[in-house]
C-alpha cells in the first residue's frame, strides 16, 4: 500500500513539473506572439499594444553614457561591456544603481578625438545614482557620485558588491583595464578609497571579482578574475577573412592567472593566489579553478 502512495505522489510530482513547464512555454509563446504580431493575436489586430518592456532610464533619471574611447586601434577591451551595481548602498530600501565607464586607454589622446566622443556634458569617471522611492514614493535617481566620493576614472569592467567588514553596509570592489579600487562604505553616505590599504590592487586586465567565505570565518574574501596579457603597447594587428583590419581574438594573447585575497578581519587582505591553487588556474574550460569549483559543487548537491 505504502509502495502504491509512494508511486502516485511520485507520478503526481512529474504531472506538476510538466504542467508548469508547459504553462511556462504557453505564456512565453503567447508573450511573443503578442510582441512580433502573430495574425490571429491581440497585438497583431492591435499594434499599438503596450509592450513588456519600455525605455525609461531618461526619464527617471540615469543619465549616463558610457565612453568607449574607440580611436581607431582596436585595442581589445574597448569591445568589453562595461559592468553595473545594484545595491542599496544607503541602507533605504531600494536598489541604486552603481554605473561603470571607460576613458582613453592611450591616455596621450584627446577623447574628442575618438571615433565616438562622448556627448556635451559628459562627466568622465564612474557613476552612481540614488535611488529616492522609498523617501518619494517615485521612481527616480539622483546622481550622488562627487558626494559619495566613487567617481573612479579608469576603463572600467565589473563591479562585485559584499560586506567585507561586516559593518552591514555594503562596500564595492572595481575591476577595470588596470588598478582595481576597493571602496568602504563609510555608513553616511558617502565611500572611501581603501585599495592600498586594504592591499587588494592588481595592475592586470581585471575583468570580474566575487565576495566569496572561501574558508567559512565569517567574512568575505575577494576573488579576482584576470583575463589576458593585453597592454595597449603591445597591441597586436589582426584581420578578418575579408583583409580588412579587425580586433583580435582572445587566443592571441597570453592568459593570466586570478587573485584569491583572503580577509584578516581588520580591514587588510592576505595574497592566497598560491597556496590556495590559484595562481595555477590559468583561464579555460580545463583550469584548475573549474575543477574545483565543480567539484565543490557536487559535494554541495549530494547533500541537498
Amino acid at each position: 500500500m505504502k509502495d502504491k502512495k509512494r508511486v502516485s505522489r511520485s507520478q503526481r510530482e512529474e504531472h506538476n513539473r510538466l504542467l508548469g513547464r508547459r504553462s511556462f512555454l504557453q505564456l512565453l509563446c503567447l508573450g511573443l506572439a503578442r510582441q512580433i504580431g502573430i495574425p490571429g493575436t491581440a497585438a497583431f489586430a492591435n499594434p499599438s499594444s503596450i509592450p513588456l518592456f519600455r525605455e525609461a532610464a531618461e526619464e527617471v533619471g540615469l543619465k549616463f553614457h558610457h565612453f568607449t574611447g574607440t580611436i581607431g586601434q582596436y585595442f581589445m577591451p574597448e569591445i568589453m561591456g562595461a559592468g553595473v551595481a545594484l545595491f542599496d548602498y544607503d541602507n533605504d530600501g531600494d536598489l541604486d544603481v552603481y554605473l561603470l565607464q571607460g576613458t582613453m586607454l592611450d591616455p596621450t589622446e584627446d577623447p574628442r578625438k575618438a571615433k565616438f566622443p562622448p556627448p556635451p556634458g559628459w562627466k568622465p569617471g564612474n557613476r552612481l545614482f540614488r535611488n529616492l522611492l522609498s523617501e518619494t514614493g517615485k521612481l527616480e535617481f539622483v546622481d550622488v557620485t562627487e558626494k559619495a566620493r566613487v567617481g573612479h576614472v579608469g576603463y572600467g569592467m565589473g563591479v562585485a558588491v559584499g560586506d567585507y567588514d561586516n559593518d552591514g553596509f555594503q562596500d564595492l570592489y572595481v575591476t577595470n583595464f588596470g588598478h582595481n579600487v576597493l571602496y568602504h562604505n563609510n555608513g553616511d553616505g558617502t565611500f572611501t578609497d581603501v585599495t592600498v590599504q586594504a592591499g587588494v590592487d592588481d595592475l592586470r586586465w581585471s575583468t570580474s571579482a566575487a565576495w566569496v567565505d572561501y574558508d567559512r570565518d565569517g567574512r568575505l574574501d575577494l576573488f579576482v578574475a584576470n583575463y589576458l596579457d593585453f597592454t595597449v603597447k603591445g597591441n597586436k594587428q589582426c584581420y578578418a577573412s575579408t583583409g580588412e583590419r579587425d580586433y583580435c581574438t582572445p587566443k592571441m594573447y597570453q592568459p593570466v592567472p586570478a587573485r584569491l585575497f583572503d580577509n584578516r578581519g581588520d580591514g587588510t587582505f592576505q595574497d592566497v593566489t598560491e597556496s590556495a591553487g590559484i595562481g595555477a588556474a590559468i583561464a579555460g574550460p580545463r583550469s584548475r579553478l573549474c575543477r574545483l569549483q565543480q567539484r565543490w559543487l557536487a559535494r554541495h548537491l549530494r547533500r541537498q
